[in-house]
């Protein structure tokens, strides 16, 4: 119970990283080309030849106030800013006040990412043709830059072509699908055990609880949180207080979150590794552990390993090649996440869904409206401003395979992208498996379970629709507002064309039981055109 009130408190932030459009461009100086990430929308890059000044003090500000004490250098030159202490629009602002023609700002944090400049929110850009851009580049470049900034040397920016389809978005996708179908399976496993395994389809008897029972003991998927309309209306008051705290607070709450995804991760890849373990018969026996009593040795090994990812992620999240670790600790996280939670109806899928679409839009586009700096909440708490070098783990990150080489950037999906959607697919699945067991003909003769794979096509084909709306339009897209439309208007379409639709709003799975079936008259040219094969014979409910 403590893992999935841990599950619980992390969710509501699970939908706060948005994918970032970035661009990359080349500087050429004396003491080698250095890579720097940036954002068209603060300005376009020079194209002639420019001095380099550093701020003294280095970031520029406090507390988000300017106390540049060289500001008068800045003039005609490119300012050189540490990253922190205050906004990235604030850094931008004390340059373009003091003349400067553009602002290149490299990270405090040797281990840290790269990443572009951005506003908290899009009306944080300058009006469209600034003369003034704004960039970011690495710990070990910034020096560099400080160097030939000392040495009263130019530099010479360009632009290095960008590739709008990166083929880590094939790899992001397989990756989504694993943990899908790994947490749904694991999810309905007595379910779908039962319809896999040509038990009775004529009936679902209760006699069979205790076998439904004794798998879920054996799997860990009795170990699941149901929810109903009401705990969607509590989870969103929670997200929203743990969002704005998250705003507030960011630079205390992130260590809090990167230890509760530490252990949540590790715990989801020891159950993963111990139900794949516990096949190996020299791992089989049992030993006595005080305070546990008989423990399998596939447990022990498991829960060691487990731990051992996560702390070591834990200690090197910074390094270049953490993102491995972080991968493993986040698709089990997603994985066990998926499994863990269930819902009972589309009733409640709606809610949760819709709820959190516009939770998603209030607090990307409307929280402007109200807050001091005109910041967006949302994405001020995914990027935590630049105040901090540390972000959120609740992402897959992958390094850009198609990008050049000096490009050290990493693509990014978010956790709640994944979680939220798939709970649908899960629903549908148990719904399936339930319509075999009763009996029930599939509106697909040729699909054991149309709408878990209706469903999950709809969520790869929203998914994909969020890849190209983020490479047309060069901005951060929030993939609920895509996933959301295509799983739930499929789902409930084809709920409707097939008469479902009534039970699967009000998640009155239990009628299937008692419904009334007519066998079909069939005419079988040979064996393999028999529907009995796959234990479902040709049956439809009579009135």
């Amino acid at each position: 119970m403590a893992r999935l009130l841990l599950l619980l408190l992390l969710l509501p932030i699970l939908c706060v990283v948005t994918a970032q459009a970035e661009d990359l461009a080349d500087i050429d100086t004396p003491l080698g080309r250095i890579c720097m990430l940036y954002d068209e929308r603060w300005g376009a890059l020079p194209t002639d030849t420019r001095l380099l000044v550093a701020s003294e003090p280095s970031t520029g500000c406090t507390n988000n106030t300017a106390n540049a004490t060289n500001a008068a250098s800045f003039k005609g030159r490119v300012v050189l800013f540490e990253r922190g202490d205050c906004l990235f629009a604030t850094k931008y602002a004390i340059a373009q006040s003091a003349g400067a023609l553009g602002v290149v700002i490299w990270n405090s944090d040797p281990n840290a990412d790269v990443v572009a400049p951005q506003p908290a929110n899009v009306s944080g850009f300058p009006p469209a043709g600034s003369l003034v851009f704004m960039g970011m580049v690495s710990f070990s470049d910034g020096q560099k830059l400080l160097g030939v900034a000392k040495n009263n040397q130019s530099v010479t920016f360009g632009r290095v072509s960008d590739v709008l389809f990166d083929a880590n978005t094939v790899v992001f996708s397989l990756m989504t699908l694993i943990c899908i179908v790994g947490g749904i399976c694991w999810s309905n496993y007595p379910e779908l055990r039962k319809c896999l395994g040509g038990g009775d389809t004529g009936t679902m008897q209760s006699s069979n609880s205790s076998q439904a029972a004794q798998d879920s003991s054996n799997t860990g998927s009795g170990d699941q949180v149901s929810f109903s309309g009401r705990h969607v209306l509590i989870f969103l008051g929670v997200a929203c207080i743990l969002l704005l705290l998250l705003y507030f607070l960011y630079k205390y709450l992130v260590y809090i979150i990167i230890g509760i995804f530490t252990l949540v991760g590790s715990v989801g890849l020891a159950r993963i590794l111990d139900l794949a373990l516990a096949r190996v018969a020299c791992l089989s026996p049992q030993i006595a552990l005080p305070g546990f009593g008989p423990t399998p040795w596939s447990s022990i090994v498991a829960t060691l390993v487990g731990f051992t990812v996560g702390i070591t992620w834990a200690i090197c999240r910074h390094s270049h090649s953490a993102w491995i670790a972080q991968d493993l600790l986040g698709m089990a996280f997603l994985t066990s996440t998926i499994q863990s939670l269930t819902l009972p109806s589309v009733r409640v899928a709606t809610m949760l869904m819709v709820l959190f679409l516009c939770y998603d839009v209030f607090f990307v586009f409307i929280t402007p409206l109200f807050t001091r700096n005109h910041d967006s909440v949302m994405v001020t708490a995914a990027t935590g401003g630049s105040a901090s070098s540390e972000t959120l783990p609740l992402v897959l990150r992958l390094p850009r395979f198609s990008a050049p080489a000096c490009d050290q950037g990493f693509s990014m999906l978010g956790f709640g992208d994944v979680i939220i959607p798939s709970l649908l697919v899960s629903l549908c699945l148990r719904f399936d498996c339930l319509c075999r067991l009763a009996g029930k003909r599939s509106p697909v003769s040729w699909l054991r379970f149309p709408y878990a794979a209706a469903s999950l096509l709809a969520y790869m084909c929203g998914l994909w629709t969020t890849y190209m709306a983020l490479a047309l339009s060069r901005m951060a897209q929030p993939a609920l507002l895509y996933l959301v439309p295509w799983t739930l208007i499929t789902v409930t379409v084809m709920a409707w064309r097939c008469n479902d639709l009534d039970v699967l709003w009000r998640g009155d799975f239990d009628s299937l039981a008692t419904q009334s079936f007519r066998r079909l008259p069939t005419v079988a040219t040979s064996a393999d055109d028999e529907d009995e094969r796959d234990g479902a014979p040709l049956i439809v409910a009579t009135e």
